[in-house]
């Protein structure tokens, strides 16, 4: 994402989809999980830390950045095996 504009955009799309899905995640226990990397533009950095803000304030979301990519598949394998 190369815009500002469109971080936000899509920050909100997600938190919009989310909350229409709040009902469904409470009553089937769902958990959604964000693989985010951080901008390569420092100009893109306040509408990063913004969006990431929006979307960790769910609690059926939870954000996983690029430095916990690892232990986020571990995991993952862990659960499915």
């Amino acid at each position: 994402m190369s815009q500002a504009s469109t971080i936000s955009k899509k920050s909100y799309e997600n938190f919009g989809l989310l909350y229409d899905l709040k009902t469904t995640a409470d009553k089937e226990d769902y958990k959604f999980d964000f693989l985010v990397t951080e901008p390569i533009k420092k100009s893109l950095f306040k509408e990063y830390e913004h969006s990431i803000k929006l979307l960790d304030d769910l609690p059926y979301a939870t954000i996983i950045e690029k430095n916990n990519f690892e232990n986020y598949v571990l995991k993952v394998k862990e659960n499915i095996s």
